[in-house]
């Protein structure tokens, strides 16, 4: 049995030097910098990728786009909605408020590749999903 725990202490050790070592040795996590928001009468950005998006009345279908930018352009997406709510672009941008028949552009670094949901909270407690933003690697 002396071998067993022998064994099961080494395998334990060789365990908490990995787990430390990877601890140890990862990566500091990158700061985001935040988004900009503004409003639509803003002009689109000199060099980038414009959208559009139209936020369809409660109860009616919604389209859902999705839009594929590279790595490093500056993004517009305008959106145009028939609702009251809270615009968000998971992992990209803070949340947006947005009126029913009113405009808003989201505007931002397409700093992070990967796919983000673009979604509306409406005032009534739906979720609504609008579009994908697809950032590719340079």
């Amino acid at each position: 049995m002396s071998v067993s725990k022998r064994a099961l202490t080494w395998t334990a050790a060789v365990g908490v030097v990995l787990i430390a070592g990877y601890w140890l040795a990862k990566p500091a996590p990158q700061a985001r910098p935040p988004a900009t928001i503004q409003s639509s009468t803003a002009a689109a950005p000199a060099a980038g990728e414009s959208f559009v998006v139209h936020v369809a009345a409660a109860g009616e279908p919604q389209e859902q786009s999705v839009f594929r930018v590279t790595q490093d352009d500056e993004v517009a997406i305008r959106v145009i909605s028939k609702q009251t709510g809270t615009l968000m672009l998971h992992g990209v941008t803070d949340n947006l408020a947005v009126e029913e028949n009113g405009e808003t552009t989201l505007r931002f670094k397409a700093t992070h590749t990967g796919r983000f949901p673009l979604h509306l909270h409406g005032k009534d407690n739906s979720h609504t999903e609008l579009a994908a933003v697809e950032i590719m690697p340079k």
